[in-house]
């Protein structure tokens, strides 16, 4: 006759067969989670606190928040204003300019506005000058199929359609130093733009870019709703195009 397994040994390979079922479940052993060094044998001591844990789903939408502006532990940001747009990353270009849509003649007479202009992602936006982290801009523009170059006064840059020359701004900054920058920042918004075009018809991804500069976009296309529209007619333009300018169509603007 064998021998009899005595109580312990029994409730001994009772408990090890309980710890290698937990293991492959990945359920507790409750003697592992509540049983303390205090504890008398065969009694478990009383089940302690648990730290909450933070939801990571909750601490992504925390971080992308931050990055805009926009978390809730901080005061409310005005959707489009120049603080939200700059968000951490900042702008590829701020400057104050003096702003025309169209010049048929020469600057000082055309209708002309001071704005502070920014360029982020695929647009340039006109903000009011002053400097006021809450202001919105007064519009956008879509960078799509734009170009630019300095005219002889260094100051002033013609904007124009890059494939018939139209003119669509002239804008002359306040400082000499703004230009290059500018021109740099307006050549690299548009060919993202054009490269998005392409690759939308294609149906292939986007290339990446920050949250930031996603809601640049996002404001933009909103605020490009209020792009002024030009000055002059097709009838007028006609006519200025006989003394070598035509505002949006025709040929550039000098």
């Amino acid at each position: 006759m064998g021998a009899t397994e005595s109580k312990p040994d029994v409730e001994e390979d009772a408990a090890v067969e309980a710890r290698a079922t937990n293991d492959i479940t990945g359920a507790p052993t409750p003697e592992a989670v509540y049983r303390t060094t205090d504890a008398p044998v065969g009694k478990t001591a009383a089940k302690p606190a648990l730290k909450p844990r933070r939801s990571l789903g909750r601490g992504l939408m925390k971080s992308m928040s931050d990055v805009l502006g926009l978390s809730s532990s901080k005061k409310p940001v005005q959707f489009g204003s120049l603080e939200s747009i700059r968000g951490v990353t900042g702008a590829n270009f701020e400057g104050d300019a003096t702003l025309a849509r169209d010049v048929p003649l020469c600057f000082c007479c055309a209708s002309r506005q001071a704005v502070h202009v920014l360029l982020k992602g695929t647009h340039l936006f006109a903000f009011p000058q002053g400097g006021e982290t809450s202001a919105v801009p007064k519009f956008a523009v879509p960078l799509a199929d734009l170009a630019c170059e300095v005219e002889s006064d260094p100051l002033k840059v013609l904007v124009y359609k890059k494939y018939h020359g139209g003119s669509e701004y002239v804008l002359k900054f306040n400082n000499e130093t703004h230009v290059k920058p500018f021109c740099r920042a307006l050549k690299a918004g548009a060919e993202l733009a054009a490269l998005d075009r392409i690759k939308d018809k294609l149906g292939h991804e986007r290339l990446p870019r920050s949250g930031s500069t996603l809601y640049a976009d996002k404001v933009g296309k909103e605020f490009a709703k209020q792009e002024p529209e030009h000055d002059v007619t097709p009838g007028g333009a006609a006519t200025y195009a006989a003394a070598g300018v035509a505002p949006g169509i025709g040929p550039v603007y000098h």
